[in-house]
């Protein structure tokens, strides 16, 4: 009487039903990660820039004097993205660095500077909404605003860019 062989190890047809599979879940995957990665860097960014602002904001009140949040560069598509200053009235108090990649942000109305008052409002009131687009995609982009009380309020997560 013959005993069976041990068998070990997967079959040819084993392994290759094995790498289909897992090349339909890649397939599907992928655009969904770049989404994500996409929605996660505009956050970032967005979330950088109100972090900014609220510390302008704060060292309004604590320095009881006027903070002028302003754009460096002049750029009309890009009025906000190529870097921001934070100063009083002698020096500048912080930098906030350019934005990474494509990312650039500008505001509907022109504004390109913004001072918080030794209250911690806003003064004058800021005009128009601020956009956060990647030019490199199709993708939605953020818009925002800053209420005259110096508050970043998210207006549209699903902007879509021009």
């Amino acid at each position: 009487m013959r005993q069976p062989k041990n068998s070990s190890g997967f079959t040819l047809i084993e392994l290759m039903v094995t790498l289909a599979v897992a090349i339909i879940v890649i397939a599907v995957a992928v655009p969904s990660f770049r989404s994500t990665t996409h929605s996660t860097r505009m956050t970032a960014q967005v979330n950088s820039f109100s972090s900014f602002l609220m510390l302008a904001r704060a060292e309004a009140v604590k320095r009881q004097r006027n903070i002028t949040v302003a754009s460096v560069t002049g750029d009309a598509s890009n009025e906000w993205g190529g870097g921001v200053q934070m100063r009083d009235a002698e020096d500048v108090i912080a930098t906030l660095d350019a934005f990474n990649g494509n990312i650039t942000m500008d505001n509907d109305a022109g504004t390109t500077t913004i001072t918080f008052i030794p209250r911690g409002y806003a003064s004058p009131a800021v005009a128009g909404n601020f956009n956060v687009c990647e030019t490199s995609s199709n993708e939605d982009g953020r818009q925002f605003m800053v209420t005259a009380t110096g508050k970043v309020v998210l207006i549209n997560r699903n902007f879509s860019c021009p």
